[in-house]
């Protein structure tokens, strides 16, 4: 009776994990379906820029259109923007809706 080798399992079951983790991770956001979700995670993206801003600036950005320094892209032809700065010491409301 042949011996089963649980090593070659193991690594070949790691080899799969790491495959699927790295395509998870490369997953752009375009490929996101529902149009109401991607709108969603943009807003999340301008948040993190905006706390990024505030951690080096010392202020938050008075328009959305400042975050483009940060790595910000605004499609204004796919989504509408809702940007309210209310002070330089208080997080803006950003709210994005799809077209």
């Amino acid at each position: 009776m042949g011996r089963f080798d649980f090593k070659v399992l193991g690594m070949g079951l790691l080899a799969l994990i790491m495959v699927v983790m790295v395509v998870g991770m490369m997953r752009p956001l375009n490929t996101v379906g529902d149009p109401t979700k991607r709108a969603s995670k943009i807003e999340q993206i301008i948040d993190k820029a905006m706390i990024q801003c505030y951690a080096l600036e010392g202020s938050y950005p008075g328009s959305l259109e400042s975050l483009t320094s940060y790595g910000v892209v605004i499609d204004k032809t796919s989504y509408n923007y809702y940007f309210e700065a209310i002070g330089s010491n208080i997080k803006p409301i950003i709210k994005v809706f799809p077209k």
